[in-house]
């Protein structure tokens, strides 16, 4: 049982079982689980609204999650090709059957997309993202008490067959309603994570890259520097104070010579911009 004083959910039932378009959370199916719980019986129809509204953000979630919902109630679900399927158990129903459950709501949904818009070369997702009509496929709603009739008793040897042959997952996130809804931190997937490192990763190249870059600069000028002025500097060796002015004089009305004192000036501007670039990649 899920709440005591409440109306008490088998913990072998699925409550209510949405398919919805992932794009909008415009929903497709909503079929009723178990005869005589009404939806609005006591905090089961919280429950029941809270999934309605993961339905509508579905953009943050990943493609397999299960909720924490009120009055002990828990929504597993699965996104498959634009599509949603969310089911609503009592959070005692075994996770690995509420997904095999959804494995075979996906299954059957794609043998009513068959019927419905033919089979073939035919895009799916195009059809779906078209619909227009909430709870276009209610006639999908045998189908699924069809499949949770076999799951009624997840101890049974039906389900237990089908959770040999099921893939089994190394993660699915876990959350509560108010994370998944937006109002906390959501768990991030391994996905995210790797994805994560990576990016890490390619920034440090890339400031690795820009340090070598940057040395590469420092020694061209450097080298630059030392052909250039080398024999003006053995020149102005025991020169007077005069000598050297005159020199500075001729440098100056030398258009060449003008023009590699702005070079290096240039050279070493490149410099300081390429140093504040690699602290910035750095992040430092």
């Amino acid at each position: 049982d899920c709440v005591q004083g409440q109306v008490r959910p088998s913990a072998a039932m699925a409550y209510r079982t949405f398919v919805a378009r992932a794009a909008d959370g415009v929903p497709l199916v909503e079929a009723p689980g178990e005869a005589g719980l009404s939806p609005g019986a006591g905090l089961a129809q919280t429950a029941c609204k809270q999934a309605q509204r993961l339905l509508s953000n579905l953009h943050s979630m990943p493609p397999r999650s299960s909720v924490d919902c009120a009055a002990g109630h828990a929504c597993h679900l699965r996104i498959v090709d634009g599509v949603c399927y969310l089911g609503l158990f009592c959070d005692r129903y075994p996770p690995n059957a509420a997904f095999a459950f959804l494995e075979d709501i996906i299954a059957a949904f794609q043998e009513e997309l068959k019927r419905e818009f033919g089979t073939g070369s035919v895009d799916y997702r195009s059809h779906i993202d078209c619909v227009a009509r909430p709870y276009h496929f209610s006639r999908f709603d045998r189908q699924v008490a069809r499949i949770y009739a076999q799951f009624k008793d997840p101890s049974s040897s039906a389900v237990l067959c089908k959770l040999q042959v099921c893939p089994q997952v190394s993660y699915i996130m876990r959350c509560s309603f108010e994370q998944a809804a937006g109002g906390g931190q959501v768990e991030e997937s391994p996905k995210r994570v790797f994805e994560k490192v990576g990016a890490s990763s390619t920034k440090g190249a890339m400031t690795k890259c820009a340090v070598f870059c940057l040395a590469t600069m420092v020694m061209a000028l450097l080298v630059y520097l030392v052909v250039e002025f080398a024999p003006w500097a053995r020149q102005s060796e025991g020169l007077t104070k005069e000598d050297v002015k005159r020199t500075v004089e001729d440098l100056k009305a030398t258009p060449g010579n003008l023009a590699a004192v702005c070079y290096c000036a240039a050279g070493l501007a490149a410099l300081a911009a390429a140093a504040w670039g690699i602290l910035t990649l750095s992040g430092r």
